[in-house]
């Protein structure tokens, strides 16, 4: 899953502009600079992210949609690993299946 942008924010006393960034469910959000968020491509554009006010005005149930998106992916991923034997039924992590396949 990749990052995306929340919305963007402008320092009053400098001017310089920053956008939270949602990087998925393996880190928190995060401010970063309005030319690295340009510079790594993120989505949507900078200039159409919703302001702070409004960003935060939203409701929090996009943070709950990616977590459910990504536990439903998992659990896809997990039930095919067990349907074409990669994965035991004793495994409880991709991780036992990496270990197992190394150690062959």
């Amino acid at each position: 899953m990749s990052a995306r942008g929340l919305y963007r924010t402008k320092m009053p006393e400098s001017g310089a502009e920053f956008a939270r960034v949602f990087y998925g469910n393996s880190a928190p959000p995060g401010e970063i600079p309005r030319p690295l968020y340009e510079a790594r491509g993120y989505k949507p554009r900078f200039d159409t992210l919703p302001t702070r006010g409004e960003g935060e005005a939203a409701p929090a149930i996009n943070n709950t949609n990616e977590a459910n998106i990504g536990e439903q992916a998992y659990t896809a991923i997990y039930n095919r690993l067990l349907e074409v034997g990669l994965l035991g039924p004793n495994d409880e992590s991709f991780g036992d299946v990496s270990e197992r396949l190394r150690m062959q």
